[in-house]
């Protein structure tokens, strides 16, 4: 008390000499208040552990952690953005936000907060308001925490502490190889929206985008040298907004010399919050169109030896198997080989619901039926002895089988492959004809009865009729003249396919005089063009997941379902499906695929962009086609909207009535 004394006595001695100045004194100028600035409140930054992504792979799960100094956005009004600064430790998951200015707002009882702070960040009517960058940096094991945008509302019950939760979901992407990578871009297929300003719903926990842009990329200042096997691969994390890539997304990587490696996945991709997709890319330079022609053709040179030596006691036994089948053979082989091969002839042989002598008699009749100038001759004995012989399930296989075997043993050409049959033999033409019609070069029908046959995949497969006009019985005669005028409406509506010709012999009954064998020399001139622009495809009762350039998924086999798609230029426009997920097989006799490929449905857009030539893809196909001439580069898988506008009113042709002993 007594300081109290002294230091007032001291302050009014002041005082009264200031009195005795020599200057005059001057009264106050009025004046506004003064501002009072409020410092902000410190708060409690927590990230919601229930939010951290967890990669599918497993041993990548790891934390989001803040770094000290990071910046917060922090609002206590609509009209607020306040910033603040992170203090806690570096490395973990919560700690203290302190503002970096005073503030004047009011505080409100409730507040709200983004990570991480941008200026032109803002709220308002419960709706947070942020931009999701395009440029993301690369982060040794983790992800760049500036491009992880996170939101969070006061903590019920507490107004100081912030529970803050992820916008993005993640892919992870596993990348090796021999090189180092500088870049990172992805793209989704159908141009999703991936970057620019974005909002979140503060009631309904959605986000929205509103912004323009349609790539990430992942920069790597130092080029990142890669783990140089998939167990050792390197991780690089980029966030998105969750997004249903339709399509898919293709990936470009670049290497610190400028090479690209691109990766596409085509089927639909699902990326919501919080969550991981894990992706492994081996990182290849791009495959040219000469380099890919190298690889098809060493490729196809080493299918040729495994595929005789695989082959090589069937062939020299006469009998094909498989799955307890057999298939036995008996060929003989006319004329010179000519330069582009041989070619092959399969003829079946007449018979079906009797005992197996008179089968194996009329195999012996078949084997000297028809006499090609030139090409390996095959009469080949049915594995049944039912009415049903020569297109039971099981047949396709040993069919496939004979053919790889001629082809590497016999130098038969691929694309000059003949079916014909006599009788329960001309019944398997009419039946394998369309079934396997990407496998031949025509088909010949000799006295046979369809039993129902669609005829919609011969649209590139040249096909003949032969019968006789007498020859009535199961009503072969009518029947095959119904399907000739069937080729014949087929024909008139698609001018450019269903080559065909009908022989309604005047005269003969089920045996023609050897009249039919003028189908030989008339199947001879044609090829298999096993790249035809313009596809129609109709499943038949045997399941088949591949037609020439196009496969589907075995889980969605339905007989008679249809599709038909057409090549013009570099668009593949689709007019008919009845699937969900279909895949294309392209090379660069088809398309140019150093463009970018445009995939339509009705007037949909399915797919546009560039398509990667791989030699994966190379490998895949020829063990799916089992055809050297079947060796693509390139695939594009795409999904079927449920609602384009398309023509699915296609008709499927059939001769009705079936055939039964």
């Amino acid at each position: 008390m007594r300081k109290f004394f002294i230091v007032a006595i001291l302050l009014l001695a002041v005082l009264s000499c200031a009195k005795h100045t020599d200057t005059p004194s001057t009264p106050p100028t009025p004046s506004t208040p003064p501002v009072t600035l409020v410092p902000g409140p410190d708060f409690t930054a927590v990230i919601n552990n229930s939010t951290n992504p967890e990669s599918s792979v497993g041993y990548r799960t790891f934390l989001l952690s803040w770094s000290e100094g990071d910046l917060f956005s922090v609002f206590y009004n609509s009209a607020g953005n306040s910033k603040y600064k992170y203090v806690g430790r570096t490395g973990v998951t919560s700690g203290k936000i302190v503002s970096v200015n005073d503030s004047s707002d009011d505080f409100q009882p409730i507040n709200y907060a983004i990570y991480p702070y941008a200026e032109e960040n803002k709220l308002d009517n419960d709706v947070l308001y942020f931009t999701l960058p395009a440029q993301q940096n690369y982060k040794a094991n983790t992800l760049d925490m500036a491009a992880n945008t996170m939101v969070a509302e006061c903590a019920e019950g507490d107004n100081n502490k912030f529970e803050f939760n992820n916008v993005s979901g993640y892919i992870c992407l596993h990348v090796y190889g021999a090189t180092d990578l500088k870049s990172i871009e992805l793209k989704g297929n159908n141009n999703e929206i991936l970057a620019g300003e974005a909002s979140y719903d503060l009631i309904g926990e959605e986000i929205h985008m509103s912004g323009k842009g349609k790539t990430i990329t992942l920069n790597c200042d130092e080029a990142v040298a890669l783990g140089a096997t998939k167990d050792d691969a390197t991780f690089f994390w980029i966030a998105l907004p969750p997004t249903l890539f339709t399509n898919g997304v293709t990936i470009t990587l670049t290497d610190s010399e400028g090479n690209t490696h691109t990766e596409i996945i085509d089927t639909e991709l699902n990326i919501e919050r919080n969550t991981v997709y894990d992706k492994f890319i081996k990182f290849e330079d791009e495959i040219s169109k000469s380099q890919a022609e190298d690889i098809i053709k060493t490729m196809g040179q080493e299918w040729l030896t495994k595929t005789k030596n695989k082959y090589a006691n069937a062939v020299a036994n006469n009998v094909f198997t498989n799955n307890g089948l057999q298939l036995k053979i008996w060929a003989k082989t006319y004329g010179a080989k000519p330069a582009d091969g041989r070619s092959l002839y399969i003829s079946m042989h007449g018979g079906g619901g009797v005992p197996a002598k008179d089968n194996d008699a009329q195999w012996d009749n078949q084997k000297q039926l028809y006499t090609p100038t030139e090409g390996v001759y095959v009469a080949p004995r049915a594995p049944w002895n039912e009415w049903n012989m020569w297109f039971k399930p099981g047949l396709d296989e040993l069919f496939e089988q004979l053919i790889q075997a001629a082809v590497a043993t016999w130098d038969v050409n691929p694309d000059k492959v003949y079916l014909m049959g006599y009788s329960a033999g001309g019944d398997g033409a009419y039946k394998m004809g369309p079934r396997m019609a990407d496998k031949w070069a025509a088909v010949s029908m000799m006295a046979g009865h369809p039993n129902g046959a669609s005829m919609l995949s011969l649209r590139n497969t040249p096909f003949s009729i032969w019968v006789g006009a007498n020859d009535a019985d199961f009503n072969r005669n009518t029947i095959a003249a119904e399907y000739g005028k069937m080729l014949d409406d087929l024909q008139a509506a698609d001018p450019d396919g269903y080559i065909h010709s009908t022989h309604i012999v005047e005269g003969k009954g089920h045996w023609m005089d050897n009249e039919d064998r003028a189908a030989v020399p008339w199947m001879a001139q044609y090829k298999r063009n096993p790249y035809p622009s313009r596809v129609v495809w109709c499943q038949s009762e045997v399941k088949r997941t591949s037609f020439y350039w196009i496969s589907i998924d075995k889980a969605e086999y339905a007989e008679g379902a249809t599709i038909v798609a057409e090549i013009e230029g570099n668009t593949i426009n689709i007019s008919h499906c009845d699937y969900e997920n279909v895949s294309f097989y392209l090379n660069d006799e088809m398309v140019n695929l150093d463009e970018p490929v445009v995939i339509t449905y009705g007037d949909t857009e399915l797919f546009n962009g560039m398509v990667k030539r791989s030699r994966e893809v190379m490998e895949s196909s020829l063990a799916k086609y089992g055809d050297i001439r079947n060796i693509f580069p390139a695939v594009v898988n795409v999904k079927i909207p449920s609602n384009s506008n398309t023509n699915n009113n296609l008709e499927n042709p059939t001769g009705g009535g079936i055939w039964e002993w």
